[in-house]
């Protein structure tokens, strides 16, 4: 029961040290992004958006979609990843 317990509480802290990373210091890393390049965007609604990133502020990301400009507020954002281009195309 004690090794139990012992073992909860280590990943609780595992947990909690992986959460730690700060939301400053992750957007801070889309700033790395060169305009044009592909990107995925999930909400925090789940929603999943491909496009081009444009810019990045402290309160919004804004990125192409189908030609249009998206703008996605900051703490609406779940996730941002590089799109990998298509490698074959099935045309």
């Amino acid at each position: 029961m004690r090794r139990a317990v012992l073992i909860l509480v280590l990943l609780l802290g595992l947990a909690g040290a992986l959460g730690a990373q700060t939301q400053q210091g992750s957007w801070s890393n889309l700033n790395r992004l060169k305009a044009g390049q592909g990107i995925e965007v999930i909400e925090s609604s789940l929603k999943l958006h491909a496009g081009k990133f444009v810019a990045v502020t402290d309160e919004s990301l804004t990125f192409k979609e189908n030609g249009s400009d998206v703008s996605v507020k900051r703490e609406a954002v779940a996730r941002v990843s590089p799109r990998a281009p298509n490698a074959v195309s099935m045309s």
